[in-house]
């Protein structure tokens, strides 16, 4: 199923990347990453790098920039993911595109069920995005995949949910079931941050 998701995911670029080249007028309607959720990526830092590959349309273009379980189920019949709610569809890098799930699995490896807060012992980020490339870079136009810049971009993702769901705390009420879920996500954050740094007092203390 996760190679089939990234095969699902190497035939969306190819559309979207032909639509981008027929309909120019539409897609500059889309939406730029930094604008959605009222613009909360806007400050966000990006990498040079990542800067450089923004104008290239083998990097850049239209993704569903929302690819989570809750957003797509499972057709056999295919070998593919059937993906909905594009509320989400934005211009931004294909990578970012790919790391909504790997941040997902992320998520559950280090911080357990977000319901429950039990350990998920089955993910393993790095096992799902091996799958998850096989299946990318087995479709059509057999791309490659710089694992390095993948990896902001998940980084970019997590800095997402993180400012996402600390806003969200702000402007729901406390028993809203949105709330909870947030304060829940806000806390694994909270946690990293506290690990990090606690980490980084004890290198320094080691020089």
């Amino acid at each position: 199923m996760v190679v089939g998701l990234g095969r699902w995911f190497a035939r969306l670029h190819q559309l979207t990347r032909r639509f981008v080249q027929e309909q120019p007028v539409l897609v500059a309607r889309a939406r730029h990453w930094t604008t959605l959720h009222d613009g909360i990526l806007a400050e966000v830092p990006v990498d040079e790098n990542d800067m450089k590959t923004a104008s290239d349309p083998a990097h850049f273009g239209l993704i569903h920039g929302d690819v989570n379980p809750s957003n797509y189920y499972w057709d056999s019949t295919i070998g593919m993911p059937c993906m909905f709610d594009w509320d989400q569809l934005q211009q931004s890098w294909f990578l970012y595109d790919l790391s909504a799930p790997v941040r997902g699995v992320i998520s559950l490896e280090q911080h357990g069920s977000p319901i429950d807060r039990s350990p998920v012992p089955q993910a393993n980020s790095t096992l799902f995005t091996t799958w998850l490339l096989e299946g990318y870079k087995s479709d059509g136009d057999r791309v490659t995949v710089d694992r390095a810049a993948l990896q902001r971009m998940v980084m970019i993702r997590r800095e997402l949910y993180r400012r996402f769901c600390r806003k969200a705390l702000l402007e729901l009420p406390a028993d809203h079931p949105m709330a909870r879920f947030c304060k829940t996500i806000t806390d694994f954050f909270d946690k990293e941050e506290a690990e990090a740094s606690s980490q980084s007092t004890v290198s320094n203390l080691n020089i």
